[in-house]
């Protein structure tokens, strides 16, 4: 096989030493965790279906009751 000759080798090249520094000029990072945030907050502050018909069969016996 003939020599191939390259600047940068495995061993210094950053994305293999660990010392690779990601630019993210356009804050994509920080937007998709804000978007995943809001998800978790109103994922959690919302009821499900069944949740709903429960609290509304609830509200409906304690009207009748009083």
């Amino acid at each position: 096989m003939p020599e191939i000759k390259v600047e940068i080798c495995h061993l210094c090249h950053p994305f293999y030493t660990g010392k690779q520094r990601l630019v993210d000029t356009a804050r994509r990072v920080e937007k998709f965790q804000e978007r995943l945030s809001k998800k978790d907050t109103t994922a959690t502050a919302s009821k499900g279906k069944k949740a709903k018909l429960i609290a509304k069969a609830e509200k409906k016996t304690s009207k009748v009751n009083k």
